[in-house]
């Protein structure tokens, strides 16, 4: 028994929940769905799963975070395969107690994800006495002529803080322009520790960006 995977590109960097629900309903008019997987951010999920609810299609989620879309109420057949935002912030503040780094920096997206996961992990780092350095927010949609230039100074930003832990509160295609941007400025080096959320380290990235956060993490723990 086989049943066809069709695919829809919405664009990797579009949180548009319109777009994605309109793509989602036109797929389901025009082909005999029994399950859908995506999209890929929670606002995107949060409209498609309350459709797709209603009409008893199952819908997997495997990278949307929001804790609200818990709520069995909104979306009956929804699939969660991440974990909360919540459970995020409290895993990487383990983890930053663990290595007993008491100053640390955060960059987030000011999408949805971005900015919720931000603030949920400054109000642990509050509860636990981690002290916030400084904060990177990152404009969700930057022209691509520019990102380049822009990315640098985000990453001078840090490095004028001398900063040496920072927290990778990202989407994917920014987690790797940053990393990339931060390799090239010597900012990925044995002295510096980035740690990431799910949303970078769970997408694909490139392999040069898996090398240098291996070898980054492996150096400090040697």
């Amino acid at each position: 028994y086989q049943r066809r995977v069709r695919a829809i590109n919405i664009g990797s960097d579009n949180d548009n929940p319109a777009l994605a629900t309109y793509q989602m309903c036109r797929l389901l008019q025009e082909e005999d769905v029994v399950a859908i997987i995506g999209p890929f951010t929670s606002a995107q999920i949060k409209s498609c799963s309350y459709i797709a609810g209603q009409i008893g299609v199952p819908i997997i989620a495997p990278t949307a975070t929001d804790p609200n879309l818990n709520n069995p109420h909104w979306a009956r057949t929804l699939a969660l395969l991440s974990p909360s935002n919540e459970k995020q912030a409290e895993a990487l503040l383990d983890l930053v107690q663990f290595y007993e780094w008491r100053r640390v920096a955060i960059v987030y997206t000011s999408d949805p994800y971005g900015v919720t996961l931000a603030e949920t992990v400054k109000d642990q780092m509050v509860r636990r006495g981690v002290e916030l350095i400084t904060e990177v927010e990152i404009r969700y949609e930057v022209a691509r002529e520019t990102e380049e230039s822009v990315a640098r100074r985000w990453v001078a930003q840090l490095l004028n803080t001398s900063v040496r832990v920072t927290l990778l509160l990202t989407q994917p295609d920014y987690g790797d322009l940053l990393l990339r941007t931060a390799h090239q400025m010597d900012m990925v080096t044995p002295q510096f520790v980035w740690v990431a959320s799910t949303a970078v380290s769970e997408a694909t990235v490139t392999i040069a960006t898996q090398l240098w956060l291996s070898f980054v993490l492996y150096n400090y723990k040697t």
